[in-house]
């Protein structure tokens, strides 16, 4: 996303909100003002809402919500969660990726424990009556508002949108950092190492090491990554036109495919 930041988990419990802010001239980005109706809803339903860190709203210092905007020219898009009633655990399992095997100079997440406003709120509540209470506490908040519903030709060009950027994996991944990636593996009892260099998504630089005997086929194979994007359907396509391949050399590659993500 263009605000960037760290990770979102999206899942049907978690709730986002977006506010589009025009014509400021002084504090553009006040996350504490962005914040405070937000908390302000969080304490009508009886919880301890405060603002903490750099972005975050927490309920007795845990997680409930996560926040990130940004700027152009004269406008702000802000935007946030809501955790309602997610999977925790899924969530948790989403943002343990395999940083250590990653080299980039993108800011590092923060890692927060979180919790479901559902789990801490007295009263049952769906997460539609939620949602509604929500829109509710914000219209009265900010006043003077009006609804909007999106019509057909509405919903059609924000199809054509999806398919043409935000289907594409040049925005999906080649707007992220450029990185390097480094992974070592064993085949056959004898160890093998890849490094890959990668821009806007690119694969710039590889570098497949392995027995001696194989150093000309792991030199051919680096050869062809080059060029290719950084996903497993591009590598996995080019190795597949690979003249000649036996049973075994199959079962390597895709094991060497599995160890380059």
């Amino acid at each position: 996303r263009i605000t960037g930041g760290g990770t979102v988990y999206h899942d049907p419990g978690n709730i986002n909100f977006s506010f589009i802010f025009t014509q400021r001239k002084e504090n553009l980005i006040d996350f504490r003002e962005f914040t405070r109706p937000i908390i302000l809803f969080l304490q009508s339903l009886g919880l301890d809402a405060a603002f903490e860190g750099k972005n975050n709203i927490t309920v007795d210092g845990r997680k409930v919500s996560g926040n990130s905007a940004h700027l152009y020219k004269n406008r702000i898009l802000y935007h946030g969660t809501l955790l309602f009633d997610t999977d925790l655990e899924m969530l948790g399992k989403a943002i343990r990726g395999n940083e250590w095997l990653f080299k980039d100079k993108s800011v590092e997440s923060a890692r927060s424990k979180t919790i479901n406003i559902k789990d801490l709120i007295r009263n049952e509540i769906s997460i539609d009556q939620l949602i509604f209470q929500f829109q509710e506490s914000i219209f009265n908040y900010f006043g003077g508002y009006s609804l909007l519903f999106l019509n057909e030709e509405d919903r059609s060009s924000i199809k054509k949108l999806v398919d043409n950027k935000y289907k594409s994996y040049e925005w999906n991944f080649g707007y992220s950092p450029d990185y390097e990636f480094n992974n070592s593996f064993y085949y056959k009892d004898e160890e093998y190492s890849v490094s890959i260099q990668v821009k806007k998504g690119k694969i710039e630089l590889a570098d497949i090491k392995g027995p001696a005997t194989y150093r000309s086929t792991l030199i051919d194979i680096s050869s062809l990554l080059p060029g290719l994007y950084h996903q497993k359907s591009s590598i996995q396509k080019i190795f597949e036109q690979i003249p000649g391949k036996t049973p075994s050399f199959i079962e390597f590659l895709n094991l060497l495919i599995s160890k380059l993500f």
